[in-house]
């Protein structure tokens, strides 16, 4: 495997990790999971989460000065 696809792999396999850890961390959302205060699919809602924050996150955005209303309108 050539260095930059490496880079990639280990970068997305990081990004992956750390959202994970982010949500298994917020106590609010796993009560929710938990307890299905979403319904039967509580946990497949936490999995769309999951995978909607990891696309935020891998959208390469070029944004003028980074302000938040600039963001929201990418987002």
């Amino acid at each position: 495997m050539e260095p930059e696809r490496k880079l990639m792999v280990a970068a997305a396999t990081e990004s992956q990790e750390g959202v994970g850890l982010v949500l298994s961390r917020w106590l609010a959302l796993q009560l929710a999971v938990k307890n299905k205060w979403g319904g039967h699919d509580s946990h497949n809602l936490e999995e769309m989460l999951f995978g909607a924050m990891l696309s935020l996150y891998h959208t390469n955005t070029n944004v003028e000065d980074g302000s938040i209303e600039e963001i929201a309108i990418i987002a």
